[in-house]
């Protein structure tokens, strides 16, 4: 094996583990807090995102995952 074919692995295991890691967090916060617990892991819960939403918005979430801090 070569030294890339390990660093990918190793990249690909990391950004799996913390992927996990978030899903367990939200997963905990929501037994913990109830649906208000989502909100810490959600910018701009509360606003009007879903009246404004568009295709568009789905382009840039795709290649700027900053957004959504816990993929689901």
């Amino acid at each position: 094996m070569t030294t890339q074919t390990k660093e990918q692995r190793a990249q690909t295991i990391g950004k799996a583990r913390e992927a996990l890691q978030k899903a367990r967090a939200l997963r905990e916060s929501r037994q913990t807090l109830g649906v208000d617990g989502i909100s810490q892991f959600v910018e701009d819960v509360d606003g009007d995102w879903l009246e404004n939403w568009s295709e568009k918005d789905l382009d840039q979430l795709a290649r700027n995952d900053k957004k959504i801090l816990c993929p689901i």
